[in-house]
This record gives C-alpha cells, sequence and structure tokens, in this order.
C-alpha cells in the first residue's frame, strides 16, 4: 500500500527522518528487486551497489558496496538508481564506511536524472511513419520523408525528396 501511495505523491512525508515516503518506496523497491544502483564519490567515479537495508525510524541506507568507496565521514554521496530505464538520482550524507558496506542517510527527494524530462518516443523504420512538412502554403520549401523520432521540441526526418513548392502543381 506504501509502494502506491507514495508514487502518487499522496503520502504523508516523514519529518522526523527527512525522506519523503517516495524516497522510502524507491529504496525498497530497489532491495526488493536489486534494482543496480551507483555512488559517486569524492574522485566523481560511479561506484556499482546494491541495497541490503532501508532503516526507516534512523532515517539511514545501509548498501553493498563492490569495491573501495573513498569518502569522508559527513560527506555528501550522490547515488543514481537505475529503475524502469530512468535514472533517478538523491543525495544524503554519509554515516559510516565499513569495509564493503557503507550507512548513509536517506535523501530528501529524490530527482530525474536525464537529460530530458519526457523520453523521446520511438519509431519502428518498418512501420513506415513518414512526414511532409511545408514552410508556407504557396511558395516555400516542401520535404518529405521518413520519420525517425519525435520528441517535445521537434522531430528527426529523413529526407527523400525536396521541392521548391512555388513552381510545382
Amino acid at each position: 500500500k506504501r509502494g502506491i501511495v507514495a508514487l502518487f505523491g499522496s503520502g504523508k512525508s516523514r519529518k522526523d527522518a527527512g525522506a519523503s515516503e517516495l524516497v522510502l518506496a524507491y529504496l525498497e523497491e530497489a532491495q526488493r528487486v536489486r534494482h543496480p544502483l551507483f555512488l559517486q564519490d569524492s574522485r566523481k567515479v560511479d561506484l556499482p551497489a546494491t541495497v541490503q537495508g532501508v532503516d526507516e525510524n534512523a532515517g539511514t541506507a545501509t548498501l553493498q558496496l563492490s569495491g573501495p568507496f573513498t569518502a569522508d565521514k559527513g560527506a555528501k554521496i550522490t547515488l543514481t538508481l537505475l529503475a524502469e530505464s530512468t535514472r533517478i538520482t538523491g543525495q544524503g550524507r554519509l554515516l559510516e564506511n565499513r569495509a564493503g558496506t557503507l550507512v548513509m542517510e536517506l535523501p530528501t527527494t529524490l530527482d530525474l536524472a536525464e537529460r530530458r524530462k519526457h523520453p523521446r518516443a520511438r519509431l519502428n523504420a518498418k512501420e513506415g511513419a513518414t512526414l511532409t512538412a511545408l514552410t508556407g502554403l504557396f511558395e516555400g520549401i516542401g520535404i518529405t520523408g521518413i520519420l525517425e523520432n519525435v520528441s517535445e521540441s521537434g522531430a528527426r526526418v529523413r529526407v527523400e525528396k525536396a521541392m521548391n513548392i512555388k513552381g510545382e502543381k
């Protein structure tokens, strides 16, 4: 129930631990499903890790590391979670760094780390999606071609034919 409530943002935030229900839901899901997780150390090197445990009352997450992690106690750590083909990031402070395990405070928020906030629409070339564009109704240039992808700011077209509209019928 908590995961569903948290995903839609109607859950209450935990003010004492500083982490929202959304953060707890994502980290508990990452622990259960074993989503890939990366920690960024002081040298800005990504280190693979897995969520070993989440303590909601203490406001901490225990992570199992796959190599040595170089950061001082109290330093900010950036964690990147790869869930359902999206990169989600959050920041927390390092509380404990033992051999192979790391304890950090839970991030207060999670952010989408993708370059674009909305994914591109991928089109299958076999579907034959084409585009015809005109710069003006009775004059200008017209193009026809295969539509390769569509994003929120435009489209990519492989032009097959371009012509000057003014002299054509």
